[in-house]
This record gives C-alpha cells, structure tokens and sequence, in this order.
C-alpha cells in the first residue's frame, strides 16, 4: 500500500490566498477605469432632452416619406473622396431641382463634423467632393428639399479607409 501525504490547509494559507484573488480583482479594475478614462472623448449627446421630445415629428415625417415612395441610393469612393445621392420617384424617375445637403459626422471624435451642398450632374443624380481626414465611421445625414417645401432625409454610414 502505498502511503499518501495530504498537506493540511492552514490560515497562512487561507490568508495568502484571499490577498492573491483581491490584488487580481483589484489589478484588473485599475486596469479598466484607467483604459475608460484614458480612451474616453468627452463626446456627449447635447439637448438630449430636447431631441428625445422631437422623436414623434421624426416619425410623421418618416411616414410621410413612405408615402412619397421615392427611391435614393448613396455611394461613396473613398479613393477620391466623392459622395453621390441619386434619387428617384414612384416610378422609377428622377428627381430634379432638389436643393441637396449632406451633414457628415464623426460619431467618436468633436471637431471634425461637416456640412457640405451636393450639386446636380445628371436628371436626379447629386454629388460633392469632401475630405474625410480621419479612416473609420462616419454618420451621413442628406437632406433633399423641393421648392414645395417637400423634404425626404436620409441616414446612412460610411466608412473611409
């Protein structure tokens, strides 16, 4: 038979052990409060209040943009640093004499925010030139408006390598 030795638990043990899990628990939260703190950049949604109240004119507006029917698509080439919105009717048709605006936002950083006119090239078809200076995210907010006052907006990110 063979003979087995059992080291017995003793409070230095016990003691030891606590200190090693706290100092881990504890590392590990410095180690995260300083990467919060660190990395955070002070972006904050301002009059959040204010927007949160205009959240039903958001939606009768998007119900009204539903009925419109129109059809857009954007594209963006980041080679050359173009945007273009095309938009059509109902019907397939383009639409002309809009008055086309893009807000270009950086959701992470301040200061690098953009609002740019895109101009008519061809029967419903809209683009500009911007310089996105920094690569990653960007939020794009076009607004298109007919002299009747029709508006349609439009949200879409894109990405600048």
């Amino acid at each position: 038979m063979t003979s087995m030795s059992f080291h017995s638990i003793s409070g230095r043990h016990v003691l030891w052990a606590l200190l090693a899990f706290f100092g881990v628990v504890t590392a590990v939260n410095g180690v995260m409060v300083w990467l919060a703190i660190s990395s955070f950049s002070g972006l904050e949604t301002v009059n959040a209040y204010q927007k949160g109240l205009r959240y039903n004119e958001a939606l009768a507006m998007r119900a009204v943009q539903e009925q419109l029917g129109w059809e857009i698509g954007m594209t963006y080439d980041p080679d050359i640093g173009r945007i273009q919105v095309i938009y059509t009717d109902n019907r397939g048709h383009p639409i002309n004499d809009l008055v086309v605006t893009a807000e270009i936002i950086r959701p992470t950083h301040r200061g690098h925010d953009q609002k740019i006119s895109l101009h008519a090239q061809e029967p419903g078809l809209y683009g500009a030139t911007v310089l996105l200076p920094l690569v990653g995210q960007w939020r794009v907010k076009i607004t298109a408006e007919r002299s009747d006052g029709t508006r349609f907006l439009m949200e879409q990110d894109l990405w600048q390598t």
